[in-house]
Order: structure tokens, then sequence, then C-alpha cells
């Protein structure tokens, strides 16, 4: 007896639909394989350490009501650092907390130093991340990109933030620059969000 063609267009359906949930918490689904995107060849490491501010970033359901998101990142080690992330939320009562996280970040091939990996806690189930330096100027912003294929290639997975050194975000004469990098770099502008950074506890 052969499987009823709705009952099995409903079960691939509601299989996609959940694969599609998991991966949509974590950044923006967007068709097609990753882009080419180059990173900064002459990145040096030491000069991005301190604390960078976000900006404005893509889409993500596990960063959905978190604001005030900031990063500080310090050197453990020869190629390895660290990145303590903070950002004010709620707590169950409906007031503001402070919520922190850390992350270790390396460059799995020393050589591209920009092409840096991130790993958040020490699970199993947790993989490292990409987390490639675009382009930095060091002192005023810097263009950061993540991004997985996912379903064989006919989606990915994509993150990018545009951070800053002043919480307040750019002149624009540094935003000609992150608008010139951008367009070169094939990392759709359009996705991007603001992030509020008034009001924080953190």
């Amino acid at each position: 007896m052969l499987p009823d063609r709705n009952m099995v267009f409903n079960k691939a359906f509601v299989l996609v639909s959940l694969g599609c949930l998991a991966i949509c918490a974590y950044g923006s689904v967007i068709p097609g394989r990753c882009p080419v995107v180059p990173v900064k060849t002459d990145f040096q490491p030491d000069r991005y350490l301190g604390v960078w501010y976000e900006i404005r970033k893509y889409f993500s359901i596990s960063d959905y009501g978190l604001n005030c998101s900031k990063t500080n990142v310090t050197k453990l080690g020869t190629n390895l650092y660290r990145l303590d992330n903070s950002a004010t939320g709620l707590d169950k009562n409906g007031n503001k907390t402070a919520l922190n996280t850390s992350a270790a970040a390396y460059a799995p091939n020393p050589s591209i130093p920009a092409k840096l990996s991130v790993l958040f806690g020490k699970s199993a189930y947790s993989p490292a991340s990409d987390y490639w330096i675009v382009d930095s100027d060091y002192t005023n912003f810097t263009i950061v990109w993540s991004c997985r294929n996912v379903a064989s290639g006919l989606l990915h997975n994509a993150h990018a933030w545009v951070i800053s050194r002043n919480i307040t975000g750019f002149s624009p004469e540094v935003e000609a620059k992150i608008d010139a990098s951008l367009s070169k770099s094939n990392i759709d502008s359009t996705l991007f969000r603001q992030t509020v950074q008034t009001g924080c506890v953190n």
C-alpha cells in the first residue's frame, strides 16, 4: 500500500518548517550559497583589541529583544582571543537586565588572520562559526561577516555586523567609507537593522 501523497507532503512540510525555524533562529536565511566575501588582507589583530559597539546587524531571532550589544576583545595568546559580549534584555518580570556571554576566537589559518572562527562554550553541539573581518580602520569601524551553507547549498544562513568604537555611531565621512566597503564586498546592506544603544544597563 502506497502512503497517502498528502500525508507525505504534510510530513515533509513539517520537517522543512522545523528545520527552517532552527536555522532562522541564528541569522538571516537567504536563497543560494554563501556569497564570496573578501576579507581585510592586511588585518592586524592586536589593533582590533578593545571595546566595540554594535551599530547595525542582520536580523536574528536569537537576538530578538536585545539592545545595547557590545563586545570586548582581549588577547589570550598567540592566535587566540576572547570575545566578551554583553547586551541589555528583559528578565522574567520585564525589568532591564544585563546579559553576558563569551567566546574564544582563533584563525584556523594563521596566514589569513582576518578569517577568524569563534566557539561559544565547550559543547560538541556548538560548532565553530565564521567571524570574518571584512574591513576595519581599527579606530572607528569594523565590518564582520559570518555565513554557513544549509540544505546542501539551497540556502545560506548569514550574519553581518557593523560595529564602532563609539556608541553613538559614525561621522558622515566614516559612513561613506563603510558604504564603499560594503558595495564591493557582496554583503547585502539592505538587510541591516539599526541596533538601539540607549537605555543600556550592561
